[in-house]
């Protein structure tokens, strides 16, 4: 990145705390302006760097305000707040921008909004009822919606939108992503984090509820240090989704997309149909079942991992990659890693392949 424009970013950050998400900000400010650096540069022939950075800040809308909005510092922003004691369901329904969320201070939800555009469509709606609070941000129709593209084609920080959830609010959350990202950090609720995603990409870190789902049917979503306390399930049909250091019982369907699994710990179920499973477990607390169509499975444990292994195989492939036993291959794979399995991996595969290393 061009060190020059990497610093006058920096700039807009020194007073500002460094949460979780305002590092998330800032890490998609940095992103999104060296794309626009190089991509400005390469559309004007003999531009220097100086007019290339005044063009990619000038773009980017008011990134200090936003980031001292993320941080909880801004005084100059009409604030929506209401108490959380009344509610057992936060209902957060994006289409276009982006939304942080993150756990706040005091006894209220309290929503921000900064926006470049001056469009009653662009507003963030606040809806309460049934003991829910929803806020949905927003869902531009016609010519706004066409609007809202132009101003957003190279740009992503034209309509922000922070909520903040109150310590004392430990219910649901729900949250549906039609298009735009979702930052989701700091929060840890007692109740289930809901989260489903039709297009745009969802970033969720250092998060712990009592069941976590996750819906993909297009687009990405990445958990990043997060617990579950029951369970988390995920389908993913066509889109991807990243799982780091993320402690649960797992079910985990890959219709079409694909996941993978960094530093995983728990037990579960993995089921590839036509999409594809990587996974690297650090610590295994329970059996592991996995099941494949025609999609392909790798599953890889740490070396020092004792476990056994039984497989069922139509036309597929069960591959071992690791010293092994084999106790039985008489119609089904049975073997042992290891002298005093500690868990169990049960595979079934119809036509794709399963690897264990």
């Amino acid at each position: 990145m061009n060190e020059q424009l990497q610093n006058k970013i920096e700039t807009f950050f020194t007073e500002v705390p460094a949460t979780t998400a305002v590092q998330e900000f800032k890490d998609e400010v940095l992103a999104d302006a060296n794309e626009a650096f190089v991509d400005y540069q390469n559309s004007h022939a003999n531009v220097s760097d100086e007019e290339t950075i005044d063009a990619v800040l000038a773009g980017m809308g008011d990134i200090a305000e936003i980031a001292k909005m993320i941080a909880g510092d801004s005084t100059e922003l009409t604030v929506t707040s209401t108490e959380a004691g009344e509610y057992d369901l936060l209902a957060v329904n994006i289409y276009a921008g982006q939304v942080y969320l993150s756990r706040g201070t005091g006894t209220e939800f309290k929503v921000n909004q900064i926006t470049s555009i001056q469009d009653p469509e662009f507003e963030v709606q606040i809806n309460k009822k049934n003991r829910t609070f929803e806020v949905t941000m927003p869902r531009p129709t016609g010519r706004g919606i066409l609007n809202f593209f132009k101003a957003n084609f190279k740009t992503h920080f034209k309509n922000v939108i922070k909520i903040e959830v109150p310590e004392s609010y430990l219910g649901k959350v729900d949250i549906k992503l039609n298009a735009g990202e979702a930052f989701v950090s700091d929060l840890t609720i007692d109740d289930d984090l809901m989260t489903s995603i039709s297009a745009g990409d969802l970033h969720v870190e250092n998060v712990q509820a009592g069941a976590i789902f996750t819906d993909i049917s297009a687009g990405r979503a990445q958990f990043k240090n997060a617990l579950s306390t029951t369970e988390f399930k995920a389908t993913v049909s066509a889109g991807d989704l990243t799982l780091k250091h993320v402690t649960a019982k797992f079910d985990v369907e890959a219709a079409a997309g694909n996941v993978k699994a960094k530093h995983v710990t728990g037990s579960g179920r993995f089921k590839a149909n036509a999409g594809n499973i990587d996974a690297d477990w650090e610590n295994v607390r329970g059996d592991i079942e996995l099941e494949t169509a025609v999609g392909n499975i790798n599953m890889q444990f740490a070396p020092q991992m004792n476990f056994s292994i039984q497989g069922d195989s139509t036309m597929g492939s069960i591959k071992i990659l690791r010293e092994h036993t084999v106790m039985a291959s008489t119609g089904q794979l049975n073997a042992t890693v290891g002298s005093n399995p500690e868990f169990r991996v049960y595979a079934n595969t119809s036509l794709g392949s399963i690897v264990i290393k």
